[in-house]
């Protein structure tokens, strides 16, 4: 909420908007499966999306997807196996957005994703607030997170902020294909 917050000015509204109603159905409509599935090809599966979503754009028409469509596929899938933040940037139509656009959009995006997962979750019965140190740390972090990055996003061009992300998505989507091999093959 804090990047959503900081980049107010600069957020894709009319993204935004089926984004919201996507992540909304997409949350619900996986609900009944979430205690069903194990996550052991998740890691391959969404690692490998990334990378193709990442560096094959055209191929996939990812750029084409309505919002709707975008939060919809997206929420299911982090619903059930996690990764919602490499997950979401994905498929964020940013070639054509200031890097402002983009994590300021990101972010709200992420909003609406964890505030539909929590309830999602609460209304299977997850106690969230036994977690409450947990998710006090993760919110110390994340506002620390937005002041240094809000720092860095003001030093750098479009240009390189593009060169950047693509490389940290990288990484983030390859470390989730090792762990998750090494998972399947009892490394």
């Amino acid at each position: 909420m804090g990047r959503a917050y900081v980049h107010r000015a600069y957020l894709e509204w009319d993204y935004l908007r089926g984004f919201f109603l996507g992540s909304a159905a997409g949350s619900l409509l996986v609900l009944p499966l979430v205690s069903l599935l194990g996550g052991r090809f998740a890691g391959l599966f969404l690692g490998a999306f990334i990378l193709i979503a990442t560096w094959r754009t055209q191929w996939l028409k990812l750029f084409r997807w309505h919002p709707a469509f975008s939060g919809a596929i997206t929420s299911a899938l982090s619903m059930l196996f996690g990764a919602t933040g490499p997950l979401v940037m994905s498929v964020v139509p940013n070639e054509h957005w200031s890097k402002q656009s983009v994590v300021g959009s990101h972010g709200a995006a992420m909003s609406f994703q964890h505030g539909f997962k929590t309830l999602a979750f609460g209304l299977i019965g997850f106690e969230l607030l036994a977690c409450w140190q947990i998710i006090l740390a993760l919110l110390m972090g994340a506002v620390a997170g937005n002041i240094l990055g809000q720092r860095v996003l003001s030093k750098i061009s479009d240009q390189r902020f593009r060169v950047v992300l693509k490389w940290v998505l990288t990484l983030l989507a390859m470390r989730m294909v090792v762990l998750a091999s090494l998972d399947l093959w009892g490394a």
